[in-house]
């Protein structure tokens, strides 16, 4: 009996040891080194490093670092935010021409729609940066022959990377909402729509009355994964870009990374990456309460 009690642990404790060795003690690693000054000198001997305490997190919340810290998290919040609505867009879009509508090759269309998902994502990620080059890129030369612009628009540089950073974006991840919402629309009974239909119902109103409600559940926890999966977003500046990009491309990730790994601030990387974590932490506390009182609202 001591045995069957004690089993079930015993079979979990190489996950605890894969989830201490993989997330926890890094993640603890970085905390712990926002406290010393690990700079290009000390970095390869913690020992030499010196304790300063909380002054990496003062040094971060003051001067130029919070400047460069709050201009990137705004950009990357407002980047969030329009590829969320971009995605939902689209996802939702797709999922209904593919389950309401029956023609021909319905599942061809459907493997199409797939195509950016199952792409790896650093040859979808290069093909853009090709396609808004400025000499010879595909979006030019296509606005130049319909007649939208006079002459080659910079993409990569200044204010216009922020869209072609949020246009890559989208079109790598709208197919994961397409998936997940078109799921949620196949559990959703045909005779809802036939009374409605019967009841003289717009599509329209089929769609603000039917399918918004029965998917809302499933639609939030896909705002809500997004969302942390895409606030800490690097494989689409990065590769578009290096680590030196346009003010409104720096998104917070890629931010982070270059002032530890290219300005060898590490102290002040790790600080910045605690607070982004802690950020998405209380975000994630928050949406779970939200979501908490509405069920027991319902209940």
């Amino acid at each position: 009996m001591r045995k069957e009690k004690f089993l079930p642990y015993f079979m979990i404790i190489p996950t605890i040891i894969f989830m201490l060795i993989v997330h926890f003690f890094p993640m603890a690693l970085g905390i712990l080194s926002s406290f010393f000054k690990l700079n290009v000198m000390t970095i390869y001997n913690w020992v030499s490093a010196p304790f300063v305490g909380l002054t990496n997190y003062i040094s971060v919340f003051t001067g130029e670092y919070f400047t460069n810290f709050i201009s990137s998290f705004l950009y990357t919040t407002g980047f969030v935010l329009l590829a969320q609505i971009a995605c939902y867009i689209l996802g939702m879009g797709a999922a209904l021409l593919v389950n309401e509508v029956n023609y021909p090759g319905r599942s061809i269309v459907r493997g199409i729609f797939l195509f950016p998902f199952i792409l790896p994502i650093v040859v979808g990620i290069t093909n853009w940066r090709y396609m808004f080059s400025f000499e010879g890129g595909m979006v030019n030369n296509l606005l130049l022959n319909i007649g939208i612009i006079n002459e080659p628009i910079v993409w990569l540089v200044g204010s216009n990377a922020f869209f072609t950073i949020l246009i890559t974006f989208v079109w790598l991840s709208w197919p994961f909402w397409f998936i997940v919402l078109l799921a949620s629309l196949q559990t959703i009974p045909k005779t809802y729509f036939e009374a409605a239909s019967l009841d003289g119902a717009t599509p329209l109103q089929k769609f603000r009355h039917i399918i918004v409600p029965l998917t809302s559940p499933v639609t939030k926890i896909i705002w809500l994964l997004t969302f942390m999966w895409y606030f800490r977003e690097f494989n689409v500046p990065y590769v578009m870009m290096g680590l030196s990009p346009s003010k409104s491309a720096n998104l917070l990730a890629l931010h982070i990374y270059s002032e530890a790994f290219r300005l060898w601030n590490f102290s002040e990387g790790a600080v910045m990456a605690v607070i982004m974590s802690i950020l998405l932490i209380g975000t994630l506390y928050l949406q779970q309460r939200v979501r908490k009182k509405e069920e027991d609202l319902l209940e």
